[in-house]
């Protein structure tokens, strides 16, 4: 059976949400606290960018991970009522 691409894309566009959303509930407040410490302003922007680098790809690898091993498809899939399974798996 094949899959409309209108509902894959609603489902990424589903999972982009989630991710950014929960990407800058855990980056803004780190920025804040690292842009008021008073530190050289060169100094502060690496160090936000590679945390907001390293902070977002772990939540893409958590999201996936959990929510394809626990829930068996992610989100948007769920959302769009996608399910996507292995021809071979019995």
């Amino acid at each position: 059976m094949k899959i409309a691409l209108w509902k894959l894309l609603v489902a990424y566009f589903i999972d982009w949400v989630v991710i950014s959303v929960v990407s800058a509930v855990v980056n803004f407040p780190v920025g804040l606290l690292l842009g008021s410490s008073g530190a050289d302003p060169a100094f502060l922007m690496l160090l936000v960018t590679l945390f907001s680098i390293v902070s977002s790809l772990a939540i893409f690898v958590l999201y996936f991970a959990l929510t394809e091993y626990f829930l068996q498809a992610s989100l948007g899939k769920m959302a769009v009522k996608l399910c996507v399974a292995d021809k071979n798996a019995q």
